[in-house]
């Protein structure tokens, strides 16, 4: 009976330390993304992006953050080029979501994306409280760039604007 107890005490133990260490992985994901930070250049601002490319990481996004410093937003990367939906599930701050694609051809097909990309939709100064409504964009698109309201304001962003990575 004592063996018994032991091991069961020490197997607890163990699946604690997991999973600690698991938990502890997920909140750092929250706070900091995936940790992958690039540069994108739309309309002639730079922005620091941090990169979410996986289903997990861009499940969450920004959910959770208190804020975005000036001028840095998280940068959605999708597998497929499709109409990507965005929620505020659990977000803390108002956000402005720009879709960004290639143009598309005058038979109205996707041209294959590359660069130069453009911005394909804008929605302003979207609210935490309007989960669990889905913001589509107008065309088809591969990423989607979340940064804090009055960006696209403050930086004239607007549908057809250049994007370069």
């Amino acid at each position: 009976m004592i063996k018994f107890t032991s091991a069961t005490l020490g197997i607890l133990i163990i699946l604690f330390l997991v999973l600690s260490y698991s938990n502890n992985e997920t909140s750092m994901s929250l706070e900091q993304g995936n940790g992958q930070l690039s540069t994108v250049n739309i309309s002639g601002s730079t922005v620091v992006v941090d990169i979410v490319d996986t289903f997990f990481s861009r499940r969450v996004g920004l959910s959770g953050r208190e804020s975005l410093l000036p001028d840095h937003g998280m940068l959605f990367v999708f597998d497929e080029i499709d109409f990507h939906g965005i929620w505020m599930k659990d977000m803390l701050f108002p956000i402005d979501i720009i879709w960004i694609g290639s143009n598309i051809s005058e038979e109205g097909t996707l041209i294959e994306q590359s660069e130069p990309f453009y911005v394909i939709d804008v929605k302003k100064d979207v609210q935490p409280d309007s989960y669990p409504e889905i913001f589509y964009p107008n065309g088809e698109t591969k990423f989607v760039l979340e940064v804090s309201s009055g960006f696209t304001e403050k930086h004239n962003i607007k549908i057809g604007d250049e994007v370069h990575f």
